[in-house]
């Protein structure tokens, strides 16, 4: 049984899932962004990027639990 946020944390953090998804995710979102500028597509500011990866980690972190 989970006891508390650290040990739901550590949890998250121990779990292959989420590195699979998250890794991937963040991965796919870099290598998208990078490919866009030199493509000369226009693409996010850093800031929306930093907060689209922060998305995906947490939606990474929500599936590793429901595991």
């Amino acid at each position: 049984m989970i006891k508390g946020k650290k040990a739901q944390i550590d949890e998250v953090l121990g779990s292959p899932v989420f590195w699979l998804l998250g890794g991937g995710a963040v991965a796919a979102t870099v290598l998208g962004y990078i490919l866009g500028k030199k493509w000369g597509i226009d693409s996010f500011p850093l800031w929306q990027l930093g907060i689209i990866i922060i998305g995906e980690l947490v939606a990474a972190a929500f599936f590793a639990l429901r595991e």
